[in-house]
C-alpha cells in the first residue's frame, strides 16, 4: 500500500470514528455576550462601526442566533449569526437561509470575517475589535 492510500486510510477512520467530530464540539457554543455590541475594521473608527450586534433570536431552522449587521463599501448585510449547532459561527441570511459569512472568533476580543456567499464575495477577509 502507497504512503498516500495510508494517509488517507487514517484520516478516513479517523473521521469516521466520531473523534473529528467530537474536537470539533469542544469549545461549546458561541455565548452571545461574546459578539454583542459593535466592531470596528482594524483600520476603521467606532463611529462607522463594521459590524453590529444585539438581539437574541432563532433562525428559520430553530437554531439559537443573534442579529447582526454588517456594513462596508456602501453594502449593508443584515444577518443571523448562529450561536450553536452545525452551522456556528456562520452568519446567514435570514431571508434565503443562505451562508454569507464566516465568523472566527479570535484572541484580544477580535473577529474575523470571510466572505463566502452573496452579496460580498468580492470584499476581502477583515478583521474586527470590539469598540469600548
Amino acid at each position: 500500500m502507497g504512503l498516500w492510500r495510508r494517509v488517507a486510510l487514517g484520516v478516513v477512520m479517523i473521521g469516521g470514528s466520531g473523534l473529528g467530530i467530537t474536537l470539533a464540539q469542544v469549545n461549546g457554543p458561541i455565548p452571545p455576550t461574546m459578539l454583542a455590541g459593535s466592531w470596528k475594521a482594524s483600520n476603521g473608527t467606532c463611529q462607522a462601526a463594521f459590524f453590529k450586534a444585539g438581539q437574541e433570536g432563532k433562525s428559520k431552522r430553530g437554531e439559537e442566533a443573534l442579529g447582526a449587521t454588517v456594513s462596508d463599501k456602501g453594502t449593508t448585510v443584515d444577518g443571523l449569526i448562529i450561536l450553536r449547532g452545525a452551522r456556528q459561527g456562520q452568519l446567514v441570511n435570514p431571508m434565503t437561509d443562505r451562508a454569507v459569512f464566516l465568523i472566527d472568533i479570535l484572541a484580544g476580543p477580535k473577529v474575523k470575517f470571510i466572505p463566502i456567499g452573496e452579496p460580498v464575495l468580492s470584499w476581502p477577509e477583515t478583521d474586527t475589535e470590539k469598540c469600548p
